[in-house]
């Protein structure tokens, strides 16, 4: 049994200093048009070029390949064989780690208390990609941590997008840890989803080890483009933000985040009783339950407290 491991910030007396500044963090132009705008400066060279594993059969997914604007890069999907003519909900997957691989992690049987194979999604019919990002799985390109990979979300919906079993109005995203960051810089980046689940994410990119980030963090702005607090005006579409409410955890983030967003869309909330990890499994559950449910011509499910009673 396997894991994808990765850090995780507990923010302390310099979080909560921060906290109290979280008003001013909003910016005057869209985040998409601020990217546009914006060329990223990788000062690390770092790749991850280990072969995709092949799942195997019984799993229930494939391995893919999707296009990007680097090249094709894998992925794996669930939802073979389909009925015939029938359209199903989809979900985009990225799990935590700043190798952004994709593994046997994704297949195999895992704890509760640190599940991260989002296996539920598929257990419920619902179609689940889980796409590599470039500088992994001998992709095309190198890791830009939480830039470029945001782009790659985007083609990887195009691919969702296409397929002829997918429902394209119904295309969910989600993702936990350094995952949850990264989807949350897409939905702020596009509104292709119809709805986005962002599980333990960071508000601050630098509040990630220096070390485990490819771009030079001295730079202000290299960091504000990576840093999903600065971009919450520019969501479209709804998006939730969740963590355990016990440590370890990044609970401290989501406290910025409550602070600084002034977006109806965005919803946030603290899940007491579960950590950064044990959170996942009762939150993935009740995700694909609100998923399948959610059946009208735009999201209209809801969380609550007593979801997890």
């Amino acid at each position: 049994m396997s894991f994808k491991c990765f850090r995780f910030f507990v923010i302390g007396l310099a979080g909560i200093v921060f906290m109290a500044s979280c008003t001013k963090t909003g910016s005057s132009i869209p985040f998409s048009e601020a990217r546009r705008t914006f060329s990223t400066v990788i000062a690390k060279n770092r790749t991850a070029d280990e072969e995709v594993p092949v799942p195997p059969k019984g799993s229930g997914l494939k391995l893919v390949a999707y296009e990007t604007a680097l090249g094709k890069m894998a992925a794996y999907i669930s939802g073979f064989p389909m009925e015939k003519n029938k359209k199903y909900p989809a979900i985009i997957w990225v799990c935590g780690g700043f190798d952004s691989s994709i593994g046997s992690y994704c297949w195999e049987d895992a704890a509760k208390e640190n599940d991260q194979s989002a296996a539920v999604f598929r257990e419920k019919g619902i179609v689940t990609m889980y796409p590599s990002f470039r500088g992994c799985n001998m992709n095309s390109g190198k890791m830009e941590s939480f830039y470029g990979e945001v782009d790659d979300i985007l083609s990887a919906y195009e691919y969702l997008a296409a397929q002829p079993f997918v429902d394209k109005n119904r295309i969910y995203l989600g993702g936990h840890s350094t995952g949850g960051t990264t989807v949350l810089l897409a939905a702020e980046a596009c509104d292709k989803f119809r709805a986005v689940f962002s599980l333990g994410p960071v508000a601050k990119i630098d509040n990630y080890e220096a070390e485990d980030l490819v771009f030079d963090v001295r730079n202000k702005q290299e960091v504000k483009m990576r840093s999903p607090i600065f971009w919450l005006d520019s969501i479209k579409t709804p998006v939730f933000i969740f963590e355990g409410g016990s440590l370890p955890s990044n609970v401290v983030s989501l406290r910025q985040f409550e602070l600084a967003n002034r977006n109806g869309l965005v919803k946030i909330m603290a899940v007491d009783g579960y950590d950064h990890f044990s959170v996942i499994y009762p939150l993935t559950q009740i995700i694909s339950d609100k998923i399948n449910n959610d059946a009208g011509t735009q999201w209209n499910q809801t969380f609550s407290k007593e979801d997890f009673r």
